[in-house]
């Protein structure tokens, strides 16, 4: 789910660490004394709810999400966690749509396409597995092969960065963490641990 970047070193990963320490201060209890029980795939399952509902429902090509999994590296000094999910694509719906934004999309194209080509290209220390030719990138998309992790890639990724623009034009200072953390209908990063006193 491209929308979500990771939890390590994320706002929400710190705004679930700020909930424990109120919720350590309202008990008084010290951290050193307390096991702290995380349950990132809870929250990555919260996460995911608030996309499908807020964000990808707004696409009439896409049905029946449904969250696959959270995938956290051992080793954050290379990637961070992902989340899956699984979905229907209509694919005349989706050509439609993106024949539409690649005419018709403006500055949301404009941005949409940049950040194609300035993700993909290979530089220093960064290979990239994929084109970072617009030409390349439709031309794929329109094939539409489902077989292929690449297709499918690409197709998750231009989606996430169209909903990102769409969201960044609407509203200057949106952040798909902030959008998470303020929208009241979600509230896992309160649900996805548990306080234990040692000892008791």
């Amino acid at each position: 789910m491209g929308l979500f970047k990771g939890f390590y070193g994320s706002f929400i990963d710190a705004r679930v660490d700020e909930n424990i320490d109120n919720d350590l201060s309202e008990n008084d209890l010290n951290y050193d004394d307390c096991d702290v029980d995380y349950n990132y795939k809870e929250l990555a399952e919260d996460i995911f709810d608030f996309a499908k509902y807020e964000l990808y429902s707004e696409l009439d090509f896409l049905s029946d999400l449904e969250f696959s999994e959270l995938v956290s590296p051992k080793y954050y000094n290379s990637s961070n966690d992902k989340i899956y999910f699984k979905c229907n694509i209509d694919k005349d719906k989706f050509i439609d749509w993106l024949i539409d934004l690649t005419t018709n999309g403006g500055e949301v194209w404009d941005v949409v396409s940049g950040e194609i080509e300035e993700q993909h290209t290979s530089c220093s220390g960064f290979t990239s597995f994929h084109s970072n030719k617009i030409s390349d990138w439709v031309k794929d998309l329109i094939a539409f092969d489902l077989d292929d992790d690449k297709t499918v890639y690409k197709i998750g990724f231009i989606i996430s960065e169209y909903i990102r623009m769409t969201k960044i034009y609407e509203d200057y200072n949106w952040d798909f963490e902030d959008a998470y953390l303020y929208n009241g209908n979600y509230s896992g990063h309160y649900s996805c641990y548990s306080i234990k006193e040692l000892n008791s």
